[in-house]
């Protein structure tokens, strides 16, 4: 996929919590735990329905019985349901947790693309989804391993795979299509430049091992990638350039973050804290969710020079900013003095 993502947004707007655009539908799912706490949501949780088609899902959606909804359910053609406000709890997440959260439904608008999830190949070599239909290869995504943490490419085949003693057996997945991915894209945006969105994530990150949506076939990194750049709620003041937009070797590009910072909030030291920034001195710095080895580690790791902002300083980790924030050990930064 290649320039696919830029096209501005320019019919759809945001108020009172539904967007309003002439291609829009809107309709109402019963199944919500009311609004929002204060101060959320702060994530977008991208998943795919697993279903036949838009329609069928947001009909399961408008079901009670189901006890499932989300947000939007966004189809093949780029066509785009709200089945709740953006201020409305949705049932999407289920059991889920997160860098020290848990119940993403207490904190996620859902997103929804229409797509079939994992597919399987018969005995005739033809995929076929789990409610028996069948696809042509062109929509099919091959994929060697089975974690969207790792490298992904476009495989069309299986002569496409490398031979590796430790690859697993492919997998088969239905493809996104271009002006679904491009709708995805331009209104995660909207909703980045509309509300603190913090985290942008996958089902798969927040439930692992228990769900795999959006899968391989879904642009993660890229997303990120995108809205790192394009929401103006990123501001010079908030983030740093963010590395995937570097050139960086084909082994390094789908390193990313999994927290996106788009704050609104420029933070700054206090007047009488003498430090306002520190530059990393080794070649890679763990980020941790804590201030000691014992927090868990984010995904995301600071390199040799990288300049961060110190929003806080103990006696051996401080809390710093960057295109996120989290802890480091003091021992591995050099402090930059704030000039009077």
């Amino acid at each position: 996929m290649t320039n696919t993502y830029s096209a501005p947004l320019n019919a759809v707007r945001i108020e009172n919590n539904r967007l309003h655009a002439s291609e829009i539908e809107h309709v109402t799912s019963p199944n919500t735990s009311g609004e929002f706490p204060r101060n959320f949501p702060d994530t977008l949780v991208i998943h795919f329905t697993g279903g036949s088609s838009a329609s069928s899902s947001v009909n399961y959606m408008l079901n009670p019985k189901s006890k499932v909804s989300a947000h939007l359910v966004i189809g093949r053609n780029g066509e785009v349901t709200q089945l709740l406000p953006f201020n409305a709890i949705a049932w999407h997440a289920g059991q889920s947790s997160f860098a020290g959260r848990k119940q993403f439904n207490n904190y996620a608008i859902g997103i929804e693309l229409d797509n079939a999830g994992q597919l399987d190949m018969d005995a005739n070599g033809e995929y076929v989804s789990w409610f028996g239909k069948r696809y042509h290869p062109n929509d099919v995504f091959v994929e060697s391993s089975h974690s969207n943490s790792t490298g992904r490419s476009g495989i069309k085949n299986n002569s496409d795979l490398q031979e590796s003693p430790n690859a697993h057996s492919p997998t088969y997945w239905h493809r996104y299509s271009e002006v679904q991915l491009q709708r995805t894209f331009d209104l995660c945006r909207l909703l980045c430049n509309t509300y603190h969105i913090n985290y942008v994530l996958g089902h798969e990150e927040i439930s692992p091992g228990r769900k795999f949506d959006p899968g391989p076939a879904f642009p993660l990194r890229q997303l990120r990638r995108y809205l790192t750049q394009h929401s103006f709620n990123a501001q010079p003041s908030d983030v740093t350039v963010d590395e995937l937009s570097r050139e960086l070797p084909p082994s390094l590009q789908y390193t990313n973050e999994k927290q996106l910072s788009v704050s609104r909030k420029s933070i700054t030291a206090s007047q009488d804290f003498p430090y306002t920034s520190a530059i990393v001195s080794v070649k890679r710095l763990n980020v941790r969710f804590g201030p000691g080895t014992e927090f868990t580690k984010a995904s995301s790791q600071l390199t040799s020079g990288q300049v961060v902002r110190v929003l806080e300083r103990g006696d051996t980790w401080s809390r710093v900013a960057y295109t996120a924030e989290g802890w480091v050990s003091n021992e591995y930064l050099t402090f930059v003095k704030q000039k009077r």
